[in-house]
Order: C-alpha cells, then sequence, then structure tokens
C-alpha cells in the first residue's frame, strides 16, 4: 500500500536509524531517524557502483557513479555528495553522466582515469575516456550565505590563463574556437554577474592564471537569499594560452543545485 518512492543512498553511522522497517525516505512526522542522502527515481534499478579514485573525468576524486538498469531510463549517474558546514551531515543529488546504454549492470574505473560500463543486454563493455585535460572541482556544498571555492586543473597548461563564468541555464553554448565549447547562457543574469570582475555576488578572478602544478583557484559567494534554494548553476571555464591569446582548451560543464545552509 506504500508510494514508489525510489532508491536511498545511505552514509550509514553506528547506532543511528535509517527508518527500517518503520518508513522509507524521509522521517514522517514522529520520526527522528537519519534521512537517505539521495533517494533516487522509483524503477530505475540502482545496481553496481564505484567511487572514482582519480580526478580526470569531473575533477573529483572519490566521487561515486551508479549503474542505473531499468530500460528506459538507463544510464550512469554521477552522484556527488557533500558534507554541511554546520552539522556534518552528508547530503548529496544526482545527475545523468552518460545514456545510450540498454541495461547498464556496473561500472569501474582504470588507472588511466577511463571508466568502464558492463551493459547486461548487450553483451557490451563500454570505455569511456576523458574528452580534454582542463577539470573544475567545486569542493563544498553550494549552500545559501556559503562562499563556494572552485578549483580549476589542466596539468599540461601551467603558466596559461584560465577564466571561470556561470550561469543558470546550459544553452546556447558559447563557441570558444574549433571545437572548444563553452555551455552558457550570455543572456543569464547569473552570467552577467559572474563575468563582473570585483562585484560581490559571484566573484571570480579574471583572468587565473594556472600555478606551476596546472591549478587555479577561483569562489563564488552565494547570497544569504532564500529565493536562490533550488536554482541550478552551471560553471564554465576555458584555458587561454599566455603566449598567442587563444582559446585553447575548455573543461566539461559541471553544474549543482544551490541549497539551504545546513
Amino acid at each position: 500500500a506504500q508510494p514508489l518512492i525510489g532508491d536511498e543512498l545511505n552514509v550509514y553511522a553506528s547506532g543511528a536509524d535509517y527508518g527500517f522497517p518503520n518508513y522509507f525516505g524521509a522521517p514522517p512526522p514522529g520520526f527522528t531517524g537519519v534521512p537517505p542522502v539521495v533517494l533516487y527515481p522509483s524503477r530505475t534499478a540502482p545496481t553496481g557502483l564505484a567511487f572514482n579514485p582519480n580526478v580526470a573525468i569531473s575533477g573529483y576524486k572519490d566521487e561515486l557513479y551508479v549503474a542505473l538498469f531499468t530500460t528506459g531510463v538507463a544510464r550512469i549517474a554521477r552522484t556527488p555528495v557533500f558534507y554541511g558546514p554546520v552539522s556534518g551531515a552528508a547530503a548529496g543529488t544526482f545527475e545523468e553522466f552518460a545514456g545510450g546504454f540498454v541495461n547498464p549492470i556496473d561500472v569501474e574505473f582504470l588507472a588511466d582515469g577511463s571508466m568502464v560500463v558492463a551493459d547486461f543486454s548487450s553483451l557490451l563493455l563500454h570505455r569511456i575516456f576523458p574528452k580534454r585535460d582542463l577539470t573544475l572541482t567545486i569542493s563544498t556544498p553550494p549552500c545559501i550565505g556559503t562562499n563556494v571555492p572552485i578549483v580549476a586543473r589542466s596539468t599540461s597548461r601551467p603558466g596559461d590563463f584560465v577564466f571561470f563564468a556561470a550561469s543558470d541555464a546550459p544553452v546556447p553554448a558559447t563557441v570558444a574556437g574549433p571545437g572548444l565549447v563553452i555551455h552558457l547562457d550570455l543572456s543569464s543574469w547569473v552570467f552577467t554577474y559572474s563575468i563582473t570582475p570585483g562585484n560581490g555576488v559571484f566573484n571570480f578572478p579574471f583572468p587565473g592564471v594556472l600555478n606551476a602544478v596546472g591549478e587555479a583557484s577561483a569562489s563564488i559567494f552565494i547570497p544569504n537569499m532564500p529565493i536562490l534554494i533550488g536554482l541550478q548553476l552551471y560553471l564554465g571555464s576555458a584555458v587561454v594560452d599566455a603566449q598567442t591569446q587563444q582559446v585553447v582548451e575548455t573543461a566539461p560543464q559541471q553544474s549543482f543545485l544551490i541549497i539551504p545552509l545546513f
């Protein structure tokens, strides 16, 4: 008689109550259990999962990827998990990382940074490689009223300039050069704020310089405005050659939902 909610991802601690067998998902009124970190949609059948020990694909080390087996929604879900700056509690989200499978049953990572996906029904192994060297890493939960640090990393381009931008929509794409596209909406108010140096809302250095190991840091200050909760932000970055002043590389688009401070 219970509604289909979905599958839970939990981070377990000794002695905590996660609901079973009294309830599923978030604790209902009258219960004080721990809610799931992520709730996947119903009828998706999470099967194999793996933590990525590399930073080559998304910029994150030890990020979780989950195979969703069910036909029609078959995909690999990227699942970032953060810990609250106030509570220390875990919270996460998920987004589609790769699709086009029949029934993906497991995912694994190789030492070269690539991902291997086993597709049960097609009897195929799919190998996914990083498209380019430049990555973006968001290392804290994107809560209102906080400063969210971001690191751009391109080990092959030390000494070059790096530009950051943010948007609340992924399209239309900005073509930066042959084969180089930044997915940012130039008409977005978020993007407008982000390209103004020194503004107090989305504060990026323009440009940054990749240091000797190919890294540069920036940050987004998210105002303490509840109206921003639930807004999806998309981040982009591009490397400009210090000698030729030409765009030589763009980062895969990153996105996140702005959440309450917890």
